[in-house]
């Protein structure tokens, strides 16, 4: 399912440019039903309760202009955090998580000097 996720998501951000989305309109690709599938399987901004799906889910809906479904993915990934440590997920930190924890943060702005 993460794979699947991921290649959504890499297509949605890659239908930015007007070339691309000529070539995906020419192959039956259907951008609305990619954005309906990405956010009917993140509802309320989890992705299955996984950091890196959310993130890369987060940046493309806002990079879509989706700014609402968005947002929802920024708060669930800032709820997932272990504040004592600064760190991803709460009670398991993970290298991995973490890192994408904060590209998501850095794009959106915020303070990540903790």
């Amino acid at each position: 399912m993460r794979a699947r996720l991921i290649l959504i998501v890499v297509l949605i951000i890659r239908l930015s440019s007007p070339e691309m989305a000529q070539s995906a309109s020419n192959q039956n690709f259907d951008a609305k039903k990619a954005f309906e599938w990405l956010v009917g399987h993140c509802p309320n901004g989890n992705c299955g309760d996984d950091i890196i799906a959310t993130a890369f889910a987060t940046l493309a809906l806002r990079d879509s202009g989706a700014l609402d479904h968005a947002d929802l993915g920024l708060n669930f990934i800032k709820s997932r955090e272990d504040t004592s440590q600064h760190c991803w997920p709460a009670g398991g930190c993970k290298i991995k998580e973490t890192a994408f924890a904060m590209w998501v943060l850095d794009e959106y702005g915020e303070d990540t000097t903790e």
